[in-house]
């Protein structure tokens, strides 16, 4: 049971409101206990939040116990309720407890109180991690069916672009013109790099890789903005900003590809009106203070690739919930919640991490630092609260 509780109690009553304080105090319950005397007060805090557990009288003036309780129920129906009530009969009470109340407990029996607020809280502590467990296993049971269904989606795929790969390989020694040998190319290009995402959804849904290789940040920042520039609207500008002599990272070009690409979609969704979209890579070097908030924190050199815009911004109340499976803010139709998820997989996987930063109506800035394949202390920047000092060089 987490403390100290935090308690939501409606009593009009304040000489009552302190027996009951002094009586959980007195058993030694650590708690915080908030006190409300009417409606309006109380549906401030039932909007406020914050609160564990909710205490309230039955008989309130120009108020009623059963209101209150359905107020409760809607706006914080994962907050047990408990009726503390000197005018309370039995054939209310079990009404109260038929609409969701957890327990009640009369006036004249408060000692029962300390016991009712510790089972309550209990219960609803373990409802809660087990709605987590469920939640982890519906997207355990979708992922699985994603797997299922991958195969003959990359066996479709596939084959759509099997002959687009036989065609370009064959316009190519026919035609003579330069220009068209450049569009022939990049057709090429797309769909060989369509092909490797089909191997990428594969490896993804069965949960392996493809084999890591030594690769330059540059020349894959070089490919992202050729990409973004040619299918992004003309209302976005875009920025790139990379570093002289960025370290080699290890790792999967296609799925750094996609990590770039995905966090490039998304801030060009988040900026249907048109802004700015900027590419940014350098070399830092993390001290343990700088990687204390990580899982696994590993000081040393990262390369530190920034996708940042200037769209509508993520509401802090949804920051944490960004990178679970399936949660999107997109509109239905407009977005399966697997594009941040699969990112934070991809860089986890290549020994990384995430920051994201974002203020409403400003825009978002996603960090994704790499470990450096090779020493780069000599030109690495060191990181202070998450910005690189451009005034020191270790």
């Amino acid at each position: 049971m987490k403390l100290p509780l935090q308690i939501l109690h409606l009593e009009d009553d304040p000489v009552d409101a302190e027996l009951v304080r002094e009586m959980l105090e007195a058993e030694g319950l650590a708690c915080s206990v908030q006190c409300v005397r009417n409606r309006a007060e109380y549906e401030a805090a039932l909007a406020e939040g914050g609160f564990d557990l909710i205490l309230t009288d039955y008989s309130l003036p120009r108020f009623d116990g059963l209101t209150a309780l359905a107020m409760a129920r809607q706006k914080q129906p994962d907050k047990p309720t408990i009726f503390v009530s000197g005018t309370m009969g039995e054939e209310a009470a079990v009404k109260c407890l038929q609409q969701g109340a957890t327990d009640y407990v009369l006036k004249d029996r408060l000692f029962r109180l300390p016991s009712a607020v510790r089972r309550a809280a209990a219960e609803a502590e373990q409802l809660a991690v087990r709605r987590k467990l469920e939640a982890q296993l519906l997207r355990a049971q979708r992922l699985e069916t994603i797997g299922a269904l991958a195969g003959g989606i990359a066996h479709d795929l596939n084959n759509v672009l099997a002959p687009i790969l036989i065609g370009t390989q064959l316009l190519a020694e026919e035609l003579k013109s330069e220009t068209s040998r450049k569009v022939l190319e990049t057709i090429r290009s797309r769909a060989l790099r369509g092909s490797e995402m089909v191997q990428q959804i594969l490896a993804f849904a069965r949960g392996v890789g493809g084999e890591p290789v030594v690769l330059e940040i540059a020349h894959l920042l070089t490919e992202i903005e050729k990409l973004v520039r040619e299918t992004f609207p003309r209302s976005i500008c875009i920025e790139v900003k990379a570093a002289e002599g960025l370290s080699p990272v290890v790792g999967n070009t296609t799925q750094l590809h996609q990590v770039l690409l995905n966090l490039c979609v998304n801030a060009r969704d988040a900026m249907p009106q048109g802004g700015t979209l900027c590419l940014a890579a350098q070399d830092v070097l993390l001290d343990k203070w700088s990687t204390r908030l990580q899982p696994e924190p590993v000081s040393g050199c990262y390369v530190m690739l920034t996708v940042s815009d200037t769209g509508h911004g993520i509401a802090p109340e949804l920051l944490d919930r960004i990178f679970e499976p399936f949660f999107t803010t997109k509109e239905l139709g407009k977005g399966t919640g697997l594009g941040l998820s699969t990112v934070l997989g991809i860089v986890k996987s290549h020994g990384g991490f995430l920051d994201v930063a974002s203020q409403v109506g400003h825009g978002s800035s996603f960090k994704v630092y790499l470990p450096a394949r090779a020493s780069a202390q000599k030109t690495a920047k060191p990181v202070r609260n998450g910005v690189a000092d451009p005034a020191t060089v270790a």
